[in-house]
């Protein structure tokens, strides 16, 4: 009987499986601020389809942080930001209204016809300011650390499992 249980366990979580990344994070330091680029890579299981063609809002959350790289202490946090990437599927119009809010504020919305527009609009972020330069030290070393979290649901009904994904590093000097 034992066995049986953590074959159903083995089976249920390997039903899971998500291999989401991000890839392709830029940084661009520029007189107005710290600008960031990146794009969510298989953010797009069958379940996550399906939540957005049932048309319920369907959000990824991502964390963009900011630390400063100390050698021998701990690092320090800069900055922390929450980026919301939201989807509502309109079926009478058979179109998707992206909305993109950055700490609560929106910045972007769209609205697509197709599914290839809306992944896209979903998983790409490009050239979005996070920091101001008045924050950084000069000749400092920092940290950009980049993680999506793309959907939460429960195994068994009763144990709670996010799909998320790794945290993504860029380091980069501010002169």
């Amino acid at each position: 009987m034992k066995s049986l249980w953590s074959a159903v366990i083995v089976l249920v979580l390997s039903s899971f499986a998500f291999s989401a990344d991000v890839q392709n994070l830029n940084i661009a330091l520029e007189e107005d601020g710290i600008h960031v680029g990146f794009a969510l890579i298989d953010a797009f299981g069958d379940d996550v389809l399906a939540q957005i063609k049932s048309g319920l809002e369907t959000t990824f959350t991502v964390k963009v942080r900011v630390d400063q790289d100390r050698e021998l202490w701990f690092n320090r946090r800069i900055q922390e930001r929450e980026l919301r990437l939201s989807c509502i599927f309109d079926n009478v119009a058979s179109a998707y209204r992206i909305t993109k809010s950055l700490d609560g504020d929106v910045f972007e919305s769209v609205v697509v016809d197709t599914d290839a527009e809306m992944r896209k609009a979903m998983t790409t972020v490009s050239r979005l300011k996070i920091l101001d330069n008045n924050i950084l030290k000069h000749n400092a070393d920092y940290i950009l650390r980049v993680k999506g979290e793309l959907m939460s649901r429960y195994v068994l009904l009763v144990i709670p499992w996010d799909i998320d994904t790794p945290w993504r590093e860029k380091h980069f000097t501010f002169n």
